[in-house]
């Protein structure tokens, strides 16, 4: 019998046959960033874009180099992909640390549709360890002993009160009207796949009276693990926290 090598991807049908599920489970577990597809980049020339902090400043670093191979896609990417058909897309998630990889501005949007989404063996792996452990923790087990100072531990962010309240990152943030009005909108457009709004516009719509979302948050110096700029005037929600977020 032939020893044959492990799969590298998935196809969405083959990961509905493997775990008994609906095409619709496995688009929503792709759509809100549960489970991660990538697609196959050719190789070419790519920025690898990082964040550093600074001082009160926040310095974009980028670094030119090739690129070839599977590249994972941001969730709201996925929901604008299933909810199209195909789009352009010239930024794509970096899983080192917080990096992106961004086309230069010379380079066309590389056309995704839906066929050209796969899952990768590991990410496929790690998506089955994670609900078969969740699975384990759901049954009733026979405690004995007493455990002293423990507590659950929040590996998620959530909203309270329109935003007024939130924790990310193992931060509890609280913000004003005209900055959880800001928050709401791009949570709204994020859902809606259109995550990139101007700043201006979303501060006018807010009642803010300021026309910089550096003075309207300067109230809390990490307003920006929340806020992503694009340095050219539009803000979105970090993918990180939107991919986070449960409700309590």
């Amino acid at each position: 019998m032939l020893s044959m090598p492990e799969k590298i991807f998935y196809t969405r049908d083959e990961l509905q046959k493997s775990w008994q599920l609906g095409e619709s489970d496995i688009t929503q577990y792709l759509m809100h960033g549960s489970l991660t597809a990538y697609i196959w980049l050719p190789m070419m020339s790519i920025y690898e874009v990082y964040e550093q902090v600074e001082g009160a400043r926040i310095v974009l670093t980028k670094n030119l180099r090739h690129w070839e191979g599977y590249t994972p896609l941001y969730a709201h990417q996925c929901r604008t992909l299933f909810k199209t058909g195909e789009v352009y897309l010239r930024e794509f998630m970096c899983l080192e640390g917080s990096k992106k990889l961004t086309l230069p501005e010379t380079a066309e949007g590389i056309r995704i549709t839906i066929q050209d989404l796969v899952v990768l063996s590991e990410e496929k792996k790690r998506f089955e360890d994670e609900h078969r452990s969740a699975t384990l923790n759901n049954c009733h087990l026979k405690i004995v002993g007493r455990i002293k100072n423990t507590a659950p531990v929040k590996r998620y962010s959530y909203f309270e009160q329109g935003f007024r309240k939130v924790h990310h990152d193992g931060i509890d943030f609280r913000f004003g009207a005209i900055q959880a009005s800001v928050l709401q909108q791009l949570y709204e457009f994020a859902l809606e796949g259109d995550p990139w709004q101007n700043g201006k516009q979303l501060l006018e719509k807010a009642g803010s009276q300021s026309f910089t979302m550096q003075n309207v948050f300067k109230s809390n110096s990490h307003w920006r693990k929340l806020i992503e700029s694009d340095e050219r005037g539009a803000y979105r929600l970090q993918e990180f926290f939107i991919s986070s977020i449960k409700n309590p």
